[in-house]
């Protein structure tokens, strides 16, 4: 496996054989872990908001957001994401809430396939 480092992420690379052709896929690969509290402190270093308001905002956020994908809605941050739920047939025949898609839209696409396309292109940075 090859790994691509820029811009502290970290991409693996892995090439798919077809009968067609190849063709390379990058999966960004996970680093830390990060507490809500950890995120509302580095909100709290960029704007002038508490560390304690901004986790209230972002567990307001999650518990307003729980029920509606518990209901299957489809959530929309607009230039950001899309959250939808994964529902799995369960063993007795009932649907499983089995978890969410995030599905990256607009500006937040845009900034990770201009990270992709450098890696891409940066081949000197590949490590084994």
């Amino acid at each position: 496996m090859i790994y691509l480092n820029m811009n502290d992420m970290r991409y693996r690379k892995e090439t798919m054989k077809s009968p067609v052709g190849e063709s390379v896929r990058y999966y960004l690969v996970a680093k830390d872990t990060l507490s809500l509290r950890e995120i509302a402190e580095r909100i709290e270093a960029k704007r002038n908001v508490s560390a304690i308001d901004t986790m209230r905002v972002i567990w307001n956020f999650f518990e307003e957001i729980t029920p509606m994908l518990a209901e299957g809605n489809r959530i929309e941050i607009t230039d950001y994401c899309t959250l939808s739920p994964i529902i799995k047939k369960g063993k007795d025949g009932k649907p499983n809430f089995g978890g969410i898609q995030l599905n990256l839209i607009g500006t937040m696409r845009k900034e990770m396939a201009d990270i992709q396309l450098k890696e891409c292109l940066n081949t000197d940075k590949t490590v084994e």
